[in-house]
């Protein structure tokens, strides 16, 4: 038998002695699951779950004198060590990609920093999510990122029900579920009451119609602060939107205005952009000089003055724009 096949049925020999001699090891943790006791109260419930201990893999080494060398074995896409690789999902359809301890980090990191009850597998090619066994397989030991995991899948199992509220008192973070009796909302912990129809501190003195009537009107009122400007002629005022079109604006009265500086246009038509605010966009600091121009025979007079006096006109920089008025909100 040759020295490279004896060197093979070797390597054969030990991977098949460590699958069957090394296994894993599977001990109990404890973890939380929240469970439903009563009204607006919930407590844990301690289960055992098995976690996940990594082992050794032997691994072959090169014999320099038959000029055999094993390929190397792929290295952890986070950490480029050369440790036992892992899929963070059995439904993972990629090759193991990452190792226990980078795994571990990863789940602690998105719980603990990012608040996140969801996780996925960190792999680029893959959106397979992570179990809830699977996390907390991960995570280790750690009880205290166990605890903000289950808390966060508390919260998102509380806020599926339409009669859950969370306090609205910045200070206090409660939550709790409001039987259907009326929308006033009082809070077991601080006793802050708030509406469970508007998600708001509760309105004193307006019932519920009466305060979507008054957000509704405060929100036209906001419209028409943020998207219109009132017409500057002192016989007009009424507010106007821009839809399109240049900064010319003509209102439904007749009165035409720069919208950006709000000037008058006719002294802007007549005489030029020095005519706008300064602090406009089309504002010009000095008025234009006149084309010089040959005066012919037929318009001077005997006298030899100018028979029809040189005068400026102008146009409009581009097409007028188009404006729409709106009703005025008392």
């Amino acid at each position: 038998m040759s020295s490279l096949s004896s060197i093979l049925e070797e390597s054969e020999d030990v991977l098949q002695a460590g699958e069957v001699i090394v296994t894993p090891d599977r001990a109990p943790l404890s973890r939380s699951r929240v469970t439903y006791r009563g009204p607006n109260t919930y407590r844990s419930k301690r289960i055992d779950i098995p976690r996940m201990v990594s082992f050794p893999v032997p691994e072959l080494e090169s014999d320099p004198e038959s000029g055999y060398d094993p390929e190397p074995s792929p290295a952890c896409e986070i950490c480029l060590e050369v440790l036992d690789l892992l899929s963070p999902t059995s439904r993972c359809s990629h090759d193991p990609m990452i190792c226990a301890s980078c795994l571990g980090k990863y789940v602690t990191h998105a719980i603990k920093s990012g608040g996140l009850a969801t996780l996925v597998c960190p792999a680029v090619v893959c959106e397979e999510d992570l179990e809830y066994e699977e996390v907390v397989k991960y995570m280790g030991e750690d009880t205290e990122c166990l605890d903000q995991f289950n808390s966060l899948i508390a919260q998102i199992e509380l806020e599926q029900d339409p009669n859950f509220m969370w306090c609205t008192n910045p200070t206090c973070g409660q939550g709790q579920i409001h039987t259907p009796e009326g929308p006033i909302v009082t809070c077991d912990y601080c006793h802050t009451k708030s509406c469970l129809l508007h998600q708001v501190p509760w309105h004193e003195g307006f019932t519920c119609e009466e305060y979507t009537v008054d957000q509704e009107t405060f929100a036209n009122q906001e419209y028409l602060t943020r998207h219109t400007k009132r017409c500057p002629s002192k016989t007009c005022g009424r507010p106007i939107e821009k839809i399109s079109g240049c900064d010319r604006m003509t209102c439904r009265c007749g009165h035409q205005f720069c919208w950006a500086c709000l000037a008058d246009y006719v002294p802007i038509s007549r005489e030029g952009n020095h005519r706008h605010n300064s602090s406009c966009t089309h504002y010009a600091a000095n008025p234009p000089i006149r084309n010089p121009r040959i005066i012919t025979p037929a318009e001077m007079n005997p006298l030899g003055a100018c028979a029809n006096e040189p005068h400026e006109t102008w146009e409009p920089l581009v097409p007028a724009g188009v404006a729409r008025s709106l009703p005025v909100v008392g």
